[in-house]
């Protein structure tokens, strides 16, 4: 198969998934700017941290667990981002995240809760990754609970 028919093959595929798309899920979180902030959370969280070398350990290990705790309180964004595997992950395939007052209220305390623990930590001890790691963990907890009264 040449390169442009390759191209046209893809371009046709990317038209067939964007007409099924409309009734998906994903669809309506891509619709969604609030929702796609809860849901992209995670992602950014698990790209963000990951890190070789760590200057301190001590955030490696908290920075994986907020995101794999923020990622089990979002069954939604555990299917869509296929973050967990075996049983964990099948679980939350079959359940749906709340949109309730209660959930909304928790998310927030945790995004409270999780921007003092930040807090704790020393900046200067973290290397380059880890600091841009913490800045972009403290802004997605920052808008968590600046989006509180909406």
């Amino acid at each position: 198969m040449s390169a442009s028919r390759e191209k046209i093959v893809v371009c046709a595929d990317a038209e067939e998934f964007r007409r099924d798309a409309s009734h998906s899920l994903l669809f309506t979180l891509l619709q969604n700017p609030s929702l796609m902030k809860l849901t992209c959370l995670p992602v950014f969280l698990a790209m963000t941290v990951a890190t070789l070398f760590a200057a301190d350990p001590a955030f490696e290990v908290w920075a994986e667990a907020l995101a794999a705790a923020t990622i089990r309180s979002s069954p939604t964004a555990a299917t869509y981002t296929q973050y967990f595997s075996g049983a964990e992950q099948d679980a939350l395939d079959r359940q749906l995240t709340p949109i309730t007052k209660a959930y909304r209220a928790e998310r927030v305390a945790v995004a409270r809760r999780a921007l003092a623990e930040l807090a704790k930590f020393d900046r200067a001890r973290l290397d380059a990754q880890q600091r841009t790691s913490a800045a972009v963990i403290e802004w997605s907890l920052n808008e968590e609970v600046n989006a509180e009264p909406f």
